[in-house]
């Protein structure tokens, strides 16, 4: 039966969360009263820091259960929702950053940086959110290559140390 039927998928079944702009707006708000206490010397900048990530971690994880409640309120066949919580193919986490938003990302050194990208795949991204997301690409082919390079070496010192033996 699989080979009987086949799902498309177009931009119009990205469904978006309506409420996703206030709660971005409220994780703004509190951003910023957090900035605002950092700057007058009520919080730490690690404490500033862990609050920041706190609540825009809080306001991702919200949005997500408002996409999932979305999908299956407005269409439950659509095919993104079929496709993802069938387990077919992709998952939660990469349909969230198709129609939620992309959310915390971290930094070349593996910190997270506490400002998050709002957008999603579908709006698209700004140039600060594109750069701030390749991030992550970027840090995999470093990892990549040191791994393969630091192997290699490994290797090497290996033969030149047994080679005698044969």
């Amino acid at each position: 039966q699989a080979t009987a039927t086949s799902i498309s998928l177009g931009i119009d079944d990205l469904l978006t969360t309506p409420s996703k702009r206030w709660l971005v707006q409220d994780a703004e708000q509190q951003s910023l009263i957090l900035e605002k206490h950092h700057h007058y010397g009520n919080v730490h900048a690690v404490e500033k820091l862990r609050q920041s990530i706190e609540i825009w971690y809080a306001t991702s994880e919200y949005l997500r259960q408002e996409m999932n409640l979305n999908f299956k309120m407005t269409d439950p066949s659509n095919p993104v929702h079929i496709m993802s919580y069938s387990g077919a193919r992709g998952n939660a986490s990469q349909v969230h950053q198709l129609v939620g938003m992309r959310g915390l990302m971290s930094d070349p050194q593996g910190q997270m940086i506490d400002l998050p990208i709002q957008s999603n795949l579908r709006e698209g991204l700004s140039l600060t959110e594109y750069t701030i997301s390749c991030y992550g690409a970027r840090k995999g082919v470093v990892d990549t290559a040191v791994r393969t390079s630091d192997a290699g070496y490994l290797t090497r010192r290996l033969v030149e140390v047994v080679q005698h033996i044969v």
